[in-house]
């Protein structure tokens, strides 16, 4: 029983010190993982990660360094030293934390670096760049194609074009993994001039917009027809350009594209089966309108508004025609020089299936400061903003500066002259921000009381500003206790929001009196008269009620983005307005009529 015993003690013993080894061995840096493991990790980021094969991981040099519980792998080529891959590890348990490479981009469409190497080692090793063909324009479009690369209208044009060189077409597949050459990484501009060299390409020159109409046949999934043009027009939409309300502009510049067939996707059906956007000037002023050609329908041409474009300037419309049918369309304006400005939109619907143009992304470089400037409309309505500085003259990078806003995506209400002022400032103070007491709903039920099963007071479209009077429990969502003019009752809380993810899809729709009608207090036979509402006046449209609108009629002016809360409210018969997605839009259809 002692022997039992003195073995149990030895035993003991024998743990306690291999846990004090353990602590100890940890406590003098030692990991889980050797330096010769977390080479064997890095190598596997290289192959399996950054899109590398197994041979060329012997070409790179490994270097391990331990400071503060924390070791550090860099790893670059040999012939490449200032290409740093970098790996972290844990030393406590041999966790990685982080993994860096020199040719990471904050890119929104940045597929990877694995996609991207993928791509340049198979265009590379099969020479296309060398010996380009019809055919390797095609395999190139194939391997775009394969790794999922959200190509520029630019390449993809180009590559069923004869003319396309292969210059351009590896510069403009850099764009399209990396954006704005501008704000590539330092990496991936070198390793770009260095295929150049490599595949004895000269430098990429920018290309001059050309005058006349061109057109570009793409098939696939959604075979369609991109056609641009500048200072001129296809015939096709000829008819539409003789809207009474544009006399005396001129084209600039325009795109659009058109589809083989009718969307058969039901969530398709409320957008514009073709549609485009064109610039016009009239001496100094600029407008941008919407083209818009649904099934058995001519081209007709909605307006944006003349704040869209820059005054005095000259733009440059391209179209990228994208999956589902979502065309994406590029507004460019050369150097100026002092800054070089672009942005991209698309043509969305709206509610009553009206259609709305969305921006989506905004860049300007300060040409006398080398400063980059971005927007990015990411989620309805938030708005980042990111500040790049150009490098200091030591070459050292300035820190990049960002924030988010609240900002509406509707084109039709950008000013474009103010929003670079913004993007420029991050100006907080201009951000979108509901009147105090007042939240916004998205399509939802008004309710006598806090129940789905209450009688229904009236759908209220999304945008429908709405006076917040409490909160009531509900389950499994709280209620709100509102108030919409003469109307009183509760919504739901999920359906409300503080107007932070404003966006088109929450824009009212406008309408616009016919003929003098009557503003009446309710739907009965003897409805009080509230107000007589001429020919031309307009108000948002906040809910139906059979063949009667609720209204909320501005104090003030015509109606415009958001509705004025402290405006007459009350009913008008359906057949008396015209629906619109703005007042100007409004104002072309009834001239035309």
């Amino acid at each position: 029983m002692r022997k039992n015993s003195f073995h149990l003690q030895v035993l003991t013993m024998v743990l306690w010190l291999m846990i004090t080894m353990t602590c100890f061995v940890h406590a003098e840096g030692f990991t889980y993982m050797t330096e010769a493991e977390q080479i064997d990790f890095a190598k596997s980021n290289l192959t399996e990660v950054y899109g590398y094969a197994y041979s060329e991981t012997e070409n790179f040099v490994f270097s391990s360094t331990q400071q503060d519980g924390i070791a550090t792998m860099a790893f670059w080529h040999k012939d490449h030293p200032e290409w740093v891959y970098t790996c972290t590890f844990s030393l406590t348990d041999g966790k990685r934390l982080e993994s860096k490479t020199p040719f990471g981009s904050g890119y929104v469409r940045y597929p990877g670096e694995n996609s991207v190497r993928a791509v340049i080692t198979e265009i590379t090793s099969r020479g296309l760049l060398k010996n380009w063909d019809k055919g390797a324009r095609e395999t190139f479009a194939e391997l775009v194609d394969t790794w999922a690369i959200h190509s520029t209208s630019d390449l993809e044009k180009g590559l069923v074009s004869a003319t396309y060189t292969p210059q351009h077409a590896l510069r403009d597949f850099f764009l399209s993994c990396y954006g704005e050459e501008d704000t590539w990484p330092t990496a991936v501009t070198e390793w770009f001039h260095i295929l150049l060299v490599e595949n004895n390409l000269p430098a990429p020159e920018e290309a001059a917009a050309m005058d006349g109409v061109m057109r570009y046949r793409m098939e696939g999934e959604w075979p369609h027809t991109i056609t641009e043009f500048r200072n001129t027009f296809p015939p096709e939409i000829a008819k539409a350009l003789k809207h009474p309300a544009l006399e005396g502009w001129q084209v600039i510049s325009g795109a659009m594209v058109e589809y083989d067939a009718a969307p058969q996707d039901d969530s398709m059906r409320n957008s514009p089966v073709n549609n485009g956007l064109i610039a016009f000037a009239k001496e100094d002023s600029r407008m941008l309108c919407m083209l818009i050609k649904n099934e058995s329908e001519d081209w007709r041409v909605e307006p944006i508004g003349e704040s869209t474009l820059l005054p005095g300037r000259n733009p440059s419309i391209t179209c990228e025609a994208e999956a589902l049918r979502l065309a994406r369309f590029a507004i460019r304006y050369d150097g100026d020089g002092k800054n070089e400005i672009s942005l991209t939109a698309r043509i969305m619907s709206t509610q009553n299936q009206l259609y709305s143009c969305r921006w989506e992304n905004y860049h300007e470089k300060d040409v006398a400061t080398g400063d980059i400037y971005q927007a990015e409309a990411v989620f309805y309505g938030q708005v980042n903003i990111t500040h790049s500085p150009a490098p200091a003259s030591d070459g050292d990078a300035s820190p990049v500066s960002s924030c988010s806003l609240s900002f509406p995506d509707n084109m039709e209400y950008l000013d474009l002259s103010a929003f670079a002022d913004v993007v420029r400032n991050s100006a907080q103070d201009m951000a979108y921000a509901l009147p105090e007491g007042y939240m916004m709903c998205k399509g939802v039920h008004l309710r006598q009381k806090t129940s789905s099963r209450s009688k229904d007071l009236g759908t209220f479209k999304s945008g429908t500003l709405i006076k917040v009077l409490g909160t009531e429990p509900g389950d499994p969502f709280p209620w709100y206790h509102v108030q919409i003019g003469s109307l009183e009752g509760y919504m739901a809380s999920n359906y409300v929001s503080d107007g932070s993810d404003f966006s088109h899809q929450y824009t009212l729709p406008i309408a616009m009196a016919l003929a003098k009608t009557t503003l009446e207090e309710h739907t009965g036979w003897f409805a009080p008269d509230l107000l007589t509402l001429n020919p031309g006046e307009t108000m948002h449209v906040l809910a139906e009620y059979g063949n009667w609108y609720y209204v909320c009629v501005p104090r003030e002016g015509s109606a415009g983005l958001l509705m004025d809360v402290d405006g007459i409210y009350g009913y008008v018969l359906a057949d008396q307005v015209r629906i619109g997605t703005t007042t100007l839009g409004l104002e072309w259809k009834m001239a035309e009529e």
